[in-house]
């Protein structure tokens, strides 16, 4: 996409104060700042960390992630609904919302934080090896927590909690097998 010279675009440039990326989430609200740019912004403007671009309208001033949400097909919706229930609750996803399908669209149960919905499960035929998925976790106990959470109601382990300094310093996780076998991993990266 190219601009018109002289048109005018929002840009989403994240300012980091001095306690640094670490503090990153607890600080962006307070230091985020939205700038009107006629340019891509620059090099030097790219060290406050340039995130998000939108030529029409800009409705949030940080997306922490490109994701909004995962449907993952499970076999027994009854059953893994139970389990992720007891699973993600050591993650802080404690809210649940039923979607009652129609027009083809089927049944849904989606989990989340309070603040939105992201994981959702639908039943239907799994395919465990076309899907690998990835949850937060804040730090090294929250990781051990569903890992307990994760075999106490009924999924298997994969990978125990452990530091996996293969991929790179501070990577902390786990990898459990829910009930259909999909891969479910809970990482700290400090």
């Amino acid at each position: 996409m190219s601009a018109e010279p002289g048109a005018k675009h929002m840009y989403t440039v994240i300012s980091l104060s001095s306690t640094g990326v670490r503090a990153f989430n607890a600080l962006f609200a307070s230091n985020c700042r939205m700038k009107e740019l006629s340019e891509p912004p620059t090099e030097r403007d790219q060290v406050s960390l340039s995130l998000t671009y939108s030529p029409v309208s800009m409705h949030m001033c940080l997306r922490e992630n490109m994701i909004d949400h995962v449907i993952l097909t499970v076999s027994d919706f009854k059953r893994s609904v139970a389990f992720y229930a007891k699973a993600l609750k050591p993650l802080g996803i404690t809210t649940f919302i039923d979607y009652e399908g129609k027009d083809g669209h089927p049944d849904l149960k989606g989990f989340g934080d309070g603040k939105r919905h992201f994981f959702w499960l639908k039943e239907g035929k799994p395919d465990p090896q076309a899907v690998h998925v990835g949850f937060v976790a804040k730090d090294h106990s929250e990781v051990d927590a569903f890992y307990k959470a994760a075999l106490a109601a009924g999924g298997k382990s994969k990978k125990s909690p452990q530091a996996r300094l293969e991929y790179y310093p501070g990577y902390y996780a786990t990898w459990v097998l829910d009930p259909d076998g999909h891969d479910i991993e809970v990482v700290n990266k400090s």
